[in-house]
């Protein structure tokens, strides 16, 4: 039974720990037998005896390193992994235990150590197996604690060195979202489009590129060049693309909206009546536009429900904009009862207490023209 065995491999490892073979054997299968707290005391007691660090040892210690890892036990991984780099440098398993004691730290939001095991991996005289994900997962780590040139610098010798035609289009969206992060988006867009003139990339790929140059457009003020990309993404993808661009699309109209009437407000205030009363007319065609585009994007993308509540964050707008501030409450209260997706929960809290605060100071009427 499995104590016999316990009893039986511990006897061998303590009794003959010269024997190095069997010993070895012995602690891989105790590994797999006892408690991990169990098996580091034999190992280490063990190590006591036997101090020269041998490949199978070595092999031993990368392999319940491994094990402890997909266990979540993430210091006692890098623990197994530690002793691997340090006393077996030339080992084959060398540069894999350093990416797997870099993801370890990561996993316990370690940043600083896990990028510089994945530094001594990408810093390699040669290229090796693990010089791409390296420089990939370090730049991610980069981007996330907003350090974004040193990011892109990253990525971009991902770019340089790899010959993979899937890691140079990760790059890519990596330099692309880097440009976006420090709002350089024209060469956010010039990035993205190396991915969607590519005949060579993946449809998908292409896509979320088109949106992304959509996005970049849009952020960057060129709202009709993305209005343009994301009316073609919607007419060519009924996926997340599409439902994405549709809510998009609602966005720039009620942004076109919005914008008419502040102009209506500046000629009204300029004496040039008949001209405002036009722009406002304008204005309300835009808003009523928008509803039309999220009417459109419930019934086409009903699925795709977290651009399905941004397209009513979008409607709730719209509806304040057309003087129902009821329904632009009521569509706000439903959105934050809705905590599947905290970041519009969030924005509609405070797109409701905005409006209640401007209803208070218009004495519960807002206008279409905002007199």
């Amino acid at each position: 039974d499995q104590n016999a065995a316990v009893t039986y491999f511990k006897k061998v490892v303590e009794d003959y720990p010269q024997d190095k073979e069997n010993a070895q054997i012995a602690l891989d299968n105790l590994s797999g037998l006892v408690s991990e707290r169990e098996f580091d005391r034999i190992f280490r007691a063990y190590r006591n005896n036997v101090p020269q660090m041998d490949e199978g040892l070595a092999s031993l210690a990368f392999k319940t390193g491994q094990d402890r890892f997909f266990a979540n036990n993430y210091q006692s991984a890098i623990d197994q992994f530690t002793t691997y780099i340090n006393e077996f440098k030339n080992g084959p398993n060398y540069l894999e235990a350093l990416l797997f004691r870099a993801r370890s730290y990561r996993e316990l939001t370690q940043m600083g150590p896990a990028l510089e095991d994945y530094k001594s991996i990408y810093s390699t005289p040669s290229s090796n197996p693990f010089t791409n994900i390296a420089l990939q997962e370090a730049a991610e780590i980069r981007f996330e604690r907003s350090e974004f040139m040193a990011s892109l610098e990253l990525y971009q010798t991902l770019d340089d060195v790899s010959g993979i035609l899937q890691n140079k289009v990760a790059a890519k969206f990596g330099i692309a979202k880097n440009y976006k992060s420090m709002g350089d988006h024209r060469s956010a867009i010039t990035a993205l489009r190396e991915v969607s003139q590519n005949p060579e990339v993946a449809v998908y790929s292409r896509s979320k590129a088109n949106v992304e140059i959509g996005n970049n457009q849009y952020l960057g003020g060129d709202k009709i060049a993305a209005m343009r990309t994301f009316q073609e993404v919607e007419r060519e993808f009924k996926n997340e693309f599409g439902a994405e661009s549709q809510a998009m699309i609602a966005q720039i109209l009620l942004d076109e909206g919005k914008a008419l009437k502040a102009e209506a407000r500046r000629l009204d205030e300029q004496g040039s009546n008949a001209q405002a009363d036009a722009k406002i007319q304008e204005a309300t065609e835009k808003f009523d536009e928008v509803k039309q585009a999220v009417i459109y994007q419930s019934n086409n993308y009903p699925t795709f429900n977290y651009w399905k509540a941004r397209a009513f964050l979008i409607a709730a707008d719209a509806f304040y904009e057309l003087g129902n501030t009821f329904q632009a409450k009521g569509t706000l209260e439903s959105l934050i009862g809705e905590d599947r997706f905290p970041d519009i929960q969030e924005a509609a809290q405070k797109r409701l207490r905005e409006i209640e605060e401007e209803e208070a100071s218009r004495g519960g009427f807002v206008p279409l023209d905002g007199e």
